[in-house]
């Protein structure tokens, strides 16, 4: 039976510095969080490799992550091209890839905390069935709200709401991580 709490304890923890840098991007200068986003962002891909082997979702999972990142990052050239080359045809082939992106990233994310339910049920943890789903479901619709608060430049009200979202989402998951460390504690 393979560890979910090791590579688990890693996702926690990029999604806490993820976190704290969401709340200190005004504070900290540019490059810093670019560095320390760039960290998190590969120590991410190393837990979601890590945890595909653990059930056909967590797999899905990971593979629509890397296909969705590697979309991201070619966006990112096409759109550079575009501004270059003032093409607008370009530019909104970039704006469908950067879509196509975000929509794999929320498939993403539903297969993974639908997998960690299933490896939940499947092990046997005294964890509430479906909590671990809310992560999904709390980042979806935190996502909406913040962007409309966004769209009304409310800037404040923006950041408050979605570092409570976080903040809300990490409590769900160091829970259902340390049900998974002491089911694993158990077993060994």
């Amino acid at each position: 039976m393979q560890s979910v709490y090791k590579p688990l304890k890693i996702y926690f923890y990029t999604c806490f510095i993820s976190c704290v840098l969401f709340i200190l991007q005004h504070i900290i200068p540019f490059l810093y969080t670019i560095i320390f986003s760039f960290c998190v962002l590969f120590l991410n891909i190393y837990s979601t490799y890590k945890l595909r082997i653990i059930s056909h979702e967590l797999k899905k999972s990971f593979n629509l992550y890397i296909i969705g990142m590697l979309i991201l990052i070619f966006s990112t050239g096409v759109s550079y091209y575009s501004l270059i080359f003032q093409n607008f045809i370009i530019a909104r082939l970039a704006f469908l890839m950067l879509f196509t992106s975000g929509i794999l990233h929320i498939f993403s994310q539903y297969y993974c905390f639908s997998g960690l339910d299933k490896v939940a049920k499947a092990r046997n943890y005294s964890y509430n069935s479906k909590k671990i789903k809310l992560v999904f479901y709390i980042s979806f619709f935190s996502n909406f709200i913040t962007t409309a608060f966004l769209s009304e430049n409310r800037l404040i009200e923006s950041l408050v709401f979605d570092s409570i979202c976080k903040v809300i989402s990490l409590g769900i998951i160091y829970e259902y991580l340390q049900i998974a460390k002491e089911h694993e504690n158990t077993v060994q």
